[in-house]
């Protein structure tokens, strides 16, 4: 194990995972999936909504944070959202920060074998976590020939009410409607205020948005990032790891590269994936 920087320790019971304490922010991060549960910066709340109900084992994803979709996005035979999700991280690094905060870089790597993806690959996850979030997801392509991924940060931002929470920066955009058979075409007005059931995939997406919830403002700002996902199951989806009411307390906006705006990588090359936010209180 490397050494841990002071305010930050490895807790084993359970999943094994990372409790940060630094003067910034605090955190917690999972090393399965490499799963970011928990960031408050210094003087607020949890920027992240966890369920209630989430289930914390090896071989399924934790329900909120930050999950990692990779290397495909959506249901296939081999799995849904990928395998890393739920893959044990290895922790590379951990660095102090002088503004106090802390740098923590995770790795993964998938042999070829998987038969939803035989193709070797190689991915690293850096995040910085001080006053503002900022995730780095790198893939490369370990393997003898190109071959096409989907990746995606499947935030949960915690809100005080999703039905009153709004949504700037897709205004006028197209998307497609994923909760309704797939229809498209549509326009978003303005701004976005998430209803009882929302799952919406924009493609060339802007690099900047802004969740606004009443309380406080969420800044998101974006790179290497074609797609954008606006999710919430409202009433209309039922998941054993979910409580009936908790859909009302998060929004998920998604950073990621999916279905036409999926990355082509050569052997060798390498891609990456950025989220920012910086949030700011009313």
């Amino acid at each position: 194990m490397i050494a841990l920087p002071p305010g930050v320790r490895l807790e084993t019971a359970g999943l094994p995972h990372l409790i940060v304490e630094r003067e910034a922010c605090s955190a917690k991060l999972y090393l399965h999936g490499a799963t970011l549960t928990s960031f408050v910066p210094r003087g607020q709340t949890d920027v992240l909504y966890v369920s209630k109900a989430a289930v914390y084992q090896p071989d399924k994803p934790i329900r909120g944070g930050i999950p990692i979709c990779l290397p495909w996005f959506g249901g296939r035979p081999a799995g849904q959202h990928g395998f890393a999700r739920t893959a044990p991280w290895d922790l590379v690094s951990a660095t102090e920060e002088s503004d106090g905060g802390v740098t923590l870089v995770l790795a993964f790597s998938a042999d070829g074998t998987n038969p939803g993806f035989p193709h070797r690959f190689a991915a690293r996850y850096t995040l910085r976590l001080s006053e503002k979030l900022e995730c780095a997801l790198e893939v490369e392509n370990r393997g003898v020939a190109p071959f096409d991924f989907e990746a995606a940060l499947h935030t949960y931002f915690a809100v005080n009410d999703v039905r009153q929470t709004k949504l700037r920066g897709l205004e006028g955009l197209s998307y497609r409607e994923s909760t309704v058979g797939g229809s498209g075409g549509m326009k978003t007005a303005e701004p976005l205020v998430a209803g009882p059931e929302i799952g919406r995939i924009y493609f060339g997406a802007p690099v900047a948005m802004e969740i606004d919830d009443g309380a406080r403002r969420v800044s998101i700002a974006r790179d290497g990032s074609r797609s954008t996902i606006v999710w919430n199951p409202g009433t209309a989806r039922s998941f054993p790891d979910l409580g009936g009411e908790e859909w009302a307390a998060f929004l998920c906006v998604e950073t990621a590269n999916i279905e036409s705006d999926a990355i082509t990588l050569a052997p060798g090359q390498k891609h990456t994936l950025r989220m920012k936010a910086v949030t700011t209180s009313y």
